[in-house]
């Protein structure tokens, strides 16, 4: 089972660009591959979100710094 869904349905996107290596490229490719043809956009949306949820010190550190509904730090 996929840790992620496939894409369904396309919402409003910010410009994001990264740099990482080849290999990681690859393996996203592949990933996107595996779950039907998703989008890389969507993938690696989904990939951030999940390690967000789970990273339990984050997710504290997020209690003391609150985001505004622009995901800014207020």
């Amino acid at each position: 089972m996929p840790v992620i869904e496939p894409e369904d349905k396309p919402r409003k996107k910010a410009l994001f660009t990264a740099r990482v290596d080849p290999s990681v490229v690859e393996m996203l490719r592949a990933y996107c591959e595996f779950l039907n043809s998703s989008s890389q956009h969507h993938v690696v949306e989904q990939l951030l979100r999940y390690a967000f949820s789970r990273d339990k010190e984050f997710q504290a550190w997020l209690e003391q710094h609150p985001l505004d509904k622009q995901g800014q730090h207020s």
